[in-house]
């Protein structure tokens, strides 16, 4: 993929013709003039792929590298960062920072939307919101904690894709922090710690299975949809000695997105935490409809103004 991506000029050898594709034209021509409409799912990645320097066409740009590439398959989940090294180096002349996948920008809010695409039950909301789906029943591995941190999608061996209507909403969570130590001097590689600071609302769980969770708030959210970052069969959920929080990415009159996060409860340990760390295990919609949806925006507003923001720390 990356050699798709880099490469300045590119001469496919079809069976009845041999097309041509540059960075001058987003998709492949004939010598005899035909421009080829390209219908694959990496054709965002070719050699226009950078053409435009805009902040915000980079960065979707770099989403679609990542859902493109994560639907590939590797030899060695090992390798996740490195077979990708090549492209966040072309990206690096914009001098961002980099951390194991992820952009530390005023984009980072939206690229932390990312969700495995197979780590859900409930595919009907998923078509109506459009997030991209894929059926069937899956269980992804975690990669360990000094490869990548649980907030990004190097995390799991899994074809990720982002929620896009992030880009386009008020967001209340923001990113207050990174610290980060490499694995080596190769930036662009495995992290051996890396910890995310975010300021949002937080609300407790005091429920939770596959398919549905119950919060400590005294406003009715609507029908629950989950994608489990280990996927719908990943079991992170059910796992016993944890406490469950989720983290408000956006709450407005159209739905509610957060992310939710787990953390070993202090009856675990035996005694008090000395660490307000968490992990993240995936991301859930809360889907307003019909009268719901035409008295929620006093509800919410409401709701904000008695209520205050959390620092919580993702590793």
């Amino acid at each position: 993929m990356q050699e798709r991506a880099l490469s300045i000029r590119i001469i496919h050898f079809c069976n009845a013709e041999i097309l041509w594709e540059c960075r001058d034209k987003t998709n492949p021509i004939c010598p005899c003039g035909f421009e080829a409409k390209s219908g694959r799912s990496d054709s965002v990645i070719g050699p226009c792929a950078f053409n435009n320097n805009k902040k915000g066409d980079l960065r979707k740009t770099w989403q679609k590298i990542v859902c493109a590439y994560t639907r590939g398959s590797l030899s060695y989940q090992s390798d996740r960062l490195q077979a990708i090294s090549g492209l966040a180096r072309r990206f690096a002349l914009q001098n961002i920072p980099y951390v194991a996948g992820m952009w530390c920008s005023e984009s980072m809010i939206q690229d932390l939307g990312w969700y495995n695409t197979k780590g859900f039950r409930t595919p009907r909301f998923f078509q109506e919101h459009a997030l991209q789906i894929e059926e069937g029943m899956h269980t992804s591995e975690r990669l360990p904690q000094d490869y990548a941190p649980s907030w990004s999608w190097v995390c799991i061996d899994a074809p990720v894709s982002f929620d896009h209507q992030l880009n386009d909403r008020v967001l209340d969570w923001g990113v207050k922090d990174v610290a980060y130590t490499y694995a080596s001097s190769d930036c662009f590689g495995p992290v051996a710690s890396a910890a995310l600071v975010l300021e949002s609302y937080v609300f407790p769980v005091s429920q939770i299975d596959a398919n549905s969770l119950l919060l400590f708030t005294d406003k009715y959210l609507g029908d629950c949809f989950i994608s489990w970052d280990k996927g719908s069969e990943g079991g992170e959920w059910g796992e016993s000695g944890f406490e469950f929080r989720v983290i408000v990415a956006c709450w407005d009159l159209l739905n509610f997105t957060g992310l939710i996060a787990r953390r070993k409860s202090a009856d675990a340990y035996g005694k008090h935490l000395c660490k307000e760390t968490w992990q993240r295990i995936g991301l859930v919609w809360f889907k307003h409809e019909g009268r719901l949806r035409t008295n929620w925006s006093h509800s919410i507003k409401e709701w904000k103004s008695n209520n205050s923001k959390h620092l919580i720390t993702l590793i």
